[in-house]
């Protein structure tokens, strides 16, 4: 048997009538906003949130070939223990609770 995180296995298969390729795109705005609503401070004067760019996964449709020798894309990047914690002191949950993640049970073939 095996054990794996669900948050950190692999996307599914797609099963359309077309292969799906993705990649990440990251772009800088304009002008950059900041929250001041941030439920944690800082020591300096700066904002603890700015949003300077968005990243977002796209998905588009391709030819089989253009998938040969490719991996399936994670549910999280990598590494998951940092993007996990990142995301536990922005919702403000303890690190011990963010390292706690479900998983699923498989019998290796």
């Amino acid at each position: 048997m095996v054990y794996v995180p669900y948050i950190s296995s692999k996307l599914p298969g797609y099963d359309g009538p077309y292969p799906v390729g993705a990649f990440d795109l990251e772009l800088p705005i304009d002008e950059p906003d900041t929250e001041p609503s941030a439920s944690f401070k800082l020591d300096s004067d700066d904002q603890p949130l700015q949003l300077e760019s968005v990243l977002f996964t796209m998905f588009y449709p391709t030819n089989k070939k253009a998938l040969e020798n490719k991996k399936l894309i994670k549910w999280f990047p990598r590494p998951f223990a940092s993007t996990a914690y990142g995301y536990a002191k922005l919702a403000e949950i303890s690190r011990t609770f963010a390292g706690t993640v479900p998983v699923r049970r498989f019998n290796r073939t």
